[in-house]
This record gives C-alpha cells, structure tokens and sequence, in this order.
C-alpha cells in the first residue's frame, strides 16, 4: 500500500466512501481528518483508514502517509464506549511515561488527543521505519525495562485494589472460574504490592530498533497494577502455543516455573498477576486460570 500511495495508484486495491464509520456525520468525520492531519504537519498527508483484524474490535486507525508512503502518524479513533475508555487510558499512559526519563524503553509521544461526537481519539508518533517485530519467540531479555518502567513499588490496602478497573473486571469476567476469585481475594485480603505495569506486554506490542526497545499499546496499563504482571504476562505469552494445545500441561509447567516451592508471599503475587491480566482478557492467563487447580 505504500508503495501504491506514493504512485498515486492506490485506488486499484482501496475505493472511497464519505465516512467509514457508522453512526458518525460524513461532515465531523472528514473535519476530523483535516483537524488530525494539520496537528501533525502543515504539508499534504494522506489518510490510510484500516480496521483491526477483527473488524467488530470497535475502533479504527488511521495511518497519515505523506507524499512518498513514508508514516508520519498513527491514530486511534474509537467506536463504543469500552474503546473510548481504552483509547483515554492509553493517552494519560503515554503522557505520564513522557516526565517518566525511561532509559531503556521507547514509547510512542502523543501528538493530538480528543473526543469526536463523543468517540475519543489519540493521534500519535509513529515508530521508526527500521523497528522490527520482536517475534513469538523472542528471546529478548525484558526483565529490567519491566523493571525500569515499574518504578518504585508501592504497598496498597484491600480497598483500594478493589476500586482498581481490573480488579471489577476480573472478579466479574464469567470466564473467571470463582475458586480462583476466591484465592485472588485471599492473596489480596493483607494488601498488595503494587506498581506501574504496562498490562498486555504480549510480542505484538513489542519492537526491537538495534538497541532499543518499543513498548506499544498501552490501553490496558495501570500505575498501579501488582509488581509481577508484566514478567507474568511476558512469560506466559511465550507459552502461548503450548497453553492453546493443552493447558492441563501448560499449568503445571507455569507452577513449576512460578509457584512451587514458593513462598506464600510470592505466590499471592503471582495469583494477582493472573487476576490482573484476566481483568484485562489476556487470553494465555484466562486460559491458565480455567485450568487451575491448586488451593
């Protein structure tokens, strides 16, 4: 498509239409577009409108190209309510890691951010053209920028991890068999080591550019999620394939890995984590968690 664009022959594989979302103005929607591409440049862009692989994920994005295919923007723009959520949370993510100094990881710098006909939006830098994929099964260390990006570790009441968005959704996912809620609220019951956590470092959020390291996607991070998410969701989106064949197998090796032999504490820990990453429906941990069980 790039290559297309800068030809002026993208038209052959693309057509045109007035909006390409549903329940939104023709007007607001091409006003949009005008507004989102002047906050990136005063040149000439041109607007890649694609969906998600599943087309009813609620939300698009749009890739601002300029003359010669080369991406000088990356938005969002949600659909629903939920994605609007998501979106809003991903924007006050990045703003809060732009004062973080992280030495070690990269993130994308928010441009532009907003609402339109009350369907939020977040325009942002796109990553460089020489970042690559990290792959399924990168082999790529991510235990200090996890540590880097955590900071400080903070210790947190029952109370208030209740009031936590993860924890309301993981104690009401019907998904979520309920002797595991019930142990995730036993490990929580004493308080729970808390810190930021970027809550879906899956591979496909990730991209190696020579030394450093992107973290993209961060609609489901948390300033204040428990310490071992992010090791937790790293290590089991490796197990992915493993998890997806036979979970019965995948779970007794993730407890030989995390949990047996451990300490009560470190296992409250670890329960939290899966609670967390349930909460956020992280499929490897909802599929873990069916197969639990241990007390």
């Amino acid at each position: 498509m790039t290559t297309l664009v800068g030809a002026r022959l993208d038209s052959i594989v693309s057509r045109k239409q007035l909006t390409p979302v549903a329940g939104l103005t023709s007007d607001a929607f091409r006003q949009w577009l005008v507004d989102a591409m002047r906050a990136v440049t005063d040149g000439e862009l041109y607007p890649t409108i694609v969906w998600p692989a599943t087309p009813d994920r609620g939300r698009i994005y749009v890739h601002l190209l300029d003359a010669s295919g080369n991406r000088r923007a990356f938005a969002k723009l949600s659909l629903d309510p939920l994605n609007s959520r998501l979106i809003d949370n991903e924007r006050r993510a990045l703003e809060r890691l732009r004062n973080a100094q992280l030495q070690r990881t990269k993130v994308p710098a928010v441009i532009a951010c907003g609402a339109l006909e009350d369907k939020a939006w977040l325009i942002m830098q796109p990553t460089p053209a020489d970042a690559r994929p990290l792959g399924a099964h990168g082999t790529v260390d991510l235990s200090e920028n996890i540590r880097e990006l955590g900071g400080p570790v903070q210790r947190r009441e029952f109370s208030a991890v209740q009031g936590e968005w993860w924890w309301e959704r993981f104690t009401t996912a019907s998904a979520v068999p309920r002797r595991f809620v019930d142990r995730a609220h036993h490990a929580a019951a004493s308080g729970i080591d808390v810190c930021r956590v970027h809550g879906d470092l899956n591979h496909t959020n990730l991209l190696l550019q020579r030394d450093n390291l992107w973290m993209l996607d961060w609609e489901q991070s948390s300033e204040h999620g428990p310490v071992l998410t992010d090791f937790i969701c790293a290590n089991i989106d490796r197990a992915w394939p493993g998890i997806i064949r036979n979970p019965i197998r995948s779970l007794r090796q993730f407890l030989e890995n995390h949990w047996n032999e451990r300490a009560r504490e470190h296992q409250n820990k670890v329960v939290l984590a899966l609670a967390f990453l349930a909460g956020a429906g992280f499929p490897p941990a909802l599929a873990l968690i069916k197969a639990w069980h241990t007390d």
